[in-house]
């Protein structure tokens, strides 16, 4: 009873897999009032499967079998693949990479790095820009604001050496655009 149970399961994972709709069981569809109820007494039915068309398994379990229908009528869905894993190739050693690290420092010679820091990139630094002059503008003027504001306004009570060196901080983070907006235009002219 168990190895046709386990026949019929094998016959309708094989449907499934090739498209088709899994046949019913004779015997399941036999209604509840037909069948016997003492076990002892009754025989196992041995229902009359077809056999399988074919006993060998595909060796690849995704590729459905071709059936004889034409390609238009009854298109079959495809899996995607899956990514391929990424590779990442190690540098090529450089002789100052294989002698010992002490003739590596005294050869002068030093292995190139492949990667690029973060503040070297110009995508970075053109990111930068506006908020180093949002600084640039706002430190400045928050450093003036004490000796501009009224003798009531709380900014007053802001102590006169925090205020320069907002002004002076401010004065720097300028500076620092300045040459960082001439850094992106000398990169963007030498990449074009």
């Amino acid at each position: 009873m168990a190895k046709n149970k386990n026949d019929d399961l094998a016959r309708a994972l094989e449907a499934m897999m090739s498209g088709q709709a899994p046949q019913a069981d004779p015997v399941d569809a036999q209604p509840a009032e037909k069948m016997v109820k003492n076990p002892s007494i009754a025989k196992p039915v041995q229902a009359n499967h077809p056999a399988p068309a074919s006993t060998t398994r595909p060796s690849v379990p995704n590729k459905r079998p071709v059936s004889g229908k034409p390609a238009g009528q009854n298109p079959q869905p495809t899996r995607p693949t899956a990514p391929k894993p990424v590779t990442t190739l190690a540098p090529a050693k450089t002789p100052a990479m294989t002698k010992t690290p002490e003739r590596a420092l005294s050869s002068g010679s030093r292995p190139t790095q492949t990667a690029v820091p973060l503040f070297r990139r110009l995508s970075f630094r053109r990111t930068i820009i506006p908020p180093m002059l949002t600084l640039a503008f706002i430190l400045p003027l928050f450093g003036l604001m004490p000796l501009i504001a009224s003798d009531e306004s709380p900014w007053a009570a802001i102590s006169s050496w925090v205020s320069y060196c907002f002004i002076l901080l401010g004065l720097v983070m300028a500076a620092l655009t300045i040459m960082n907006i001439l850094l992106v235009r000398q990169q963007l002219r030498l990449s074009t």
